[in-house]
C-alpha cells in the first residue's frame, strides 16, 4: 500500500511479467503432485545451494547483460517504460522466459518469486531499483493467490500449519504501513496496531471454539 501510494509500483510492467509467473506457478503446483518427495527435496537443495553460490559472486549493477539476454529481451512486442527519470524496456520473449521460469519455482518449492523477480528486473530489464522491489511486491499478490488455488485444488493445504504464521505475517506488514503514514498521529497509529492485533487474535479464537465444538461428546 505505501509503495503505490508513493507510485513506486509499476502495474504494467509487472502484470506483463506477471502474466507467464502465473502460468509457471500452476506447472510448479502439478509438478509437486508428480514428483516424489525425494526428488523434490534433491532438486530444492541444488536449487538452493546454486542461489547461496551466485550470492557470492560480485556482480555489478552496471554490467552490460549478456548477449543470449539481450537478444532474448528483443524477441516479440517490447514493453518501453520509464520511472524516475530511467527508461526501460521489457521484452515479451524475456518477460516469458524468466517469468515461467520464477513462477514454476514458486509454485513447486513454495516460496515467493520476488527474490528471482527483483534482480531479473534490475539486471535484465534495467529498472530502477526501488522500482522493482515495489513491483515485486505487486506481483507476489497474484503468484501467491494462484499458488494457493493451485494447491488447494490438489489438497496440498493444511490450514491449522498455514494459517497462523499467515495471520501473524499480516498484521506485521499492516502495523509496520501503519507505522510509516506519516498521516496519522502516534496516538492513532497505536490504536490501528492494537485494533489490528486484536481482530485476529479474537478470530483466531472464535475459529478454535467453533472446531471444539465439532469434536463428538462436546456439550
Amino acid at each position: 500500500v505505501h509503495n503505490w501510494r508513493e507510485k513506486l509500483v509499476d502495474p504494467v510492467a509487472g502484470i506483463w511479467l506477471e502474466t507467464p509467473t502465473i502460468l509457471g506457478t500452476i506447472l510448479g503446483a502439478w509438478l509437486t503432485s508428480k514428483l516424489s518427495v525425494t526428488w523434490l527435496e534433491i532438486v530444492f537443495s541444488l536449487f538452493l545451494s546454486y542461489v547461496a553460490a551466485r550470492m557470492y559472486r560480485k556482480h555489478s549493477a552496471e554490467a552490460p547483460p549478456s548477449r543470449f539476454v539481450t537478444r532474448l529481451n528483443g524477441l516479440g512486442p517490447v514493453l518501453k517504460r520509464e520511472r524516475y527519470g530511467s527508461t526501460y524496456t521489457m521484452g515479451a520473449g524475456a518477460a516469458l522466459f524468466f517469468g515461467g521460469i520464477a513462477g514454476t519455482v514458486a509454485g513447486l518449492f513454495g516460496i515467493g518469486g520476488g527474490f528471482l523477480k527483483t534482480p531479473i528486473m534490475i539486471r535484465v530489464f534495467r529498472m530502477p531499483a526501488k522500482v522493482a522491489v515495489a513491483t515485486a511486491l505487486f506481483m507476489i499478490v497474484f503468484t501467491s493467490a494462484t499458488a494457493i488455488c493451485s494447491h488447494w485444488a490438489l489438497g496440498h493445504i493444511e490450514l491449522r500449519y498455514g494459517l497462523p504464521p499467515a495471520l501473524i505475517v499480516l498484521v506485521l506488514v499492516f502495523i509496520v504501513d501503519v507505522w510509516r503514514n506519516p498521516a496519522l498521529s502516534t496516538a492513532g497509529r497505536v490504536l490501528w496496531s492494537v485494533a489490528v492485533i486484536f481482530v485476529p487474535v479474537l478470530s483466531w479464537i472464535v475459529y478454535g471454539f467453533w472446531r471444539l465444538t465439532q469434536k463428538p461428546g462436546f456439550s
